[in-house]
């Protein structure tokens, strides 16, 4: 008698748990005769699998080939396996997992704006002077890749001077561009989005351009048609003001050209929160549905900011430094490049617009169970001075790591 291999022996055992689950889950659908067959089938080659002492490698292969076609007849969905039904068990097993994960673990979130700026990236760009500068199919399938990067080239349909509706705001540029969102789809059209729509007036005729709703036009527009100073801004019926920016262009001809860069992808830890307190330093990610101060056009969203005060501390600005319970605040790199106005860094400022909801230029005391959230861009960040304390109950986690791009942040989050 042949000594039955290991190999043999595995699928004999395999065998005999995938009968055992047919005859347990279908025998009521068996005739009485052919159930019998079966249970006796599965016994013989189960006995004979195990017994050691009398392997009979060929008599083994008889038994497993008339098991299997007892199998066949009555396996229904058990046996034998469907490629469709076996694949669509793995995915569902897989999607249960990623939620799983999601849900308690590790969430996926993308950087959406550059309040957080130069820590972490929102969406940037650069633009083009010349659109001949722009990269060659190559380069840019490099950099789509790598950096997540695509191109843009906005073409005037008309002839005439580029006239830019403004809105006059107190930031850095004394106006910002006015939008509006738009439905439109991404992914060759299959996935819903929103857009925000741009309108621009050439040679007296409007022309619109779409961007995704979380990368703001209005810098690439200041840097390619200068920021506009009161001489060059006229007041438009209806209360808006037109920025006459004295760049003319004729049709075909390209009004703006640049390329957007993907904001960082990172992993948010939601374990370590449910275990202790957030600490002071930390950048911390957050919905924004628990907070009341939040416009509509922000809620439903993730968003991340530097943790700067717990409940009880008290918080003040002295430009550009931040005090946290009388002494400069410590627990992050950012706080004193920040407080050095180090690189891109320019310093902590008190407030935003004189309608935010917490003043720093004075003492301020964090409520109960509620936490502080500052954007390390100070100037340009809209954050716990713009709509409040965050409660405590809007605190998703932690950021832990960036994955993508492979830009000059991936790795651990700082």
């Amino acid at each position: 008698m042949a000594k039955i291999s290991r190999k043999v022996l595995k699928a004999a055992d395999e065998m005999v748990r995938t009968a055992e689950k047919i005859y347990n889950y279908r025998s009521d659908l068996i005739v009485p005769a052919e159930r019998t067959a079966l249970r006796e089938a599965i016994d013989a080659v189960a006995e004979l699998k195990d017994d050691r002492e009398n392997q009979d490698a060929e008599k083994l292969k008889a038994l497993m080939e008339s098991l299997e076609k007892l199998m066949q007849k009555h396996g229904g969905s058990y046996y034998p396996k469907k490629s469709l039904p076996e694949n669509a068990e793995v995915f569902l097993v897989a999607a249960i997992l990623a939620i799983c994960i999601r849900m308690f673990f590790l969430q996926p979130f993308r950087i959406p704006t550059n309040s957080m700026y130069p820590t972490y990236n929102g969406m940037t760009w650069e633009l083009y002077s010349n659109p001949a500068d722009a990269p060659g199919l190559l380069a840019r399938s490099f950099r789509a890749v790598f950096l997540g990067s695509w191109q843009e080239n906005f073409v005037s349909d008309y002839d005439g001077e580029v006239v830019i509706p403004m809105v006059p705001v107190p930031n850095k540029y004394g106006f910002y561009v006015p939008y509006a969102p738009v439905h439109s789809c991404k992914w060759f059209g299959i996935m819903p989005t929103v857009n925000d729509r741009y309108v621009f007036f050439i040679g007296g005729h409007q022309q619109s351009f779409e961007v995704p709703q979380d990368f703001g036009l209005y810098g690439v527009i200041f840097k390619r048609f200068g920021v506009p100073d009161r001489s060059s801004v006229s007041l438009a019926a209806g209360g808006n003001f037109l920025y006459h920016t004295g760049v003319f262009v004729k049709k075909g001809e390209s009004l703006l050209s640049f390329e957007v860069r993907l904001g960082d992808q990172l992993f948010v830890d939601r374990v370590s929160y449910h275990f202790r307190r957030p600490r002071v330093g930390e950048p911390i990610v957050f919905h924004t549905d628990n907070i009341p101060g939040m416009s509509e056009r922000e809620r439903g969203k993730y968003y991340i900011k530097r943790l700067v005060g717990k409940p009880g501390d008290v918080l003040q600005v002295k430009y550009p430094v931040l005090y946290r319970n009388g002494a400069p605040i410590e627990g992050a790199d950012a706080f004193l490049s920040n407080a050095e106005k180090l690189g891109e860094y320019e310093g902590y400022l008190p407030r935003i617009t004189s309608r935010d909801l917490v003043d720093l230029s004075v003492p301020y005391t964090v409520p109960e169970k509620s936490y502080i959230g500052l954007g390390d861009n100070s100037d340009d960040s809209a954050d716990s001075r713009v709509w409040g304390p965050m409660p405590e109950s809007a605190l998703v986690g932690r950021a832990l790591v960036i994955y993508y791009p492979f830009g000059q942040h991936f790795g651990a989050a700082k």
